[in-house]
């Protein structure tokens, strides 16, 4: 592949990078800190610390998606320059 979109490929790997960095955060680390937290208030329920996981997966899958629809499409415009 030639240097023609080489940004574009830049922001397929930060989409990336951003989707796991989101999945860290606020997946991983907040439901535990939801889940060993002492300074929530009393009757919190642990059902939170369940919807933040999922919420941080959401995150993931879709700046996941995100930079895989990039790659793709860079993929298809290589292999349309090569029939050519």
């Amino acid at each position: 592949m030639n240097n023609r979109f080489k940004l574009l490929k830049i922001f397929g790997v930060i989409f990336k990078v951003t989707g796991g960095v989101l999945f860290t955060v606020i997946g991983i680390i907040g439901t535990v800190a939801l889940l060993i937290g002492k300074d929530l208030p009393q009757g919190t329920p642990r059902w939170t610390a369940v919807f933040t996981f999922l919420q941080g997966t959401f995150w993931l899958l879709l700046f996941y998606t995100f930079g895989e629809i990039i790659r793709l499409l860079l993929v298809i415009e290589e292999q349309t320059r090569k029939q050519q």
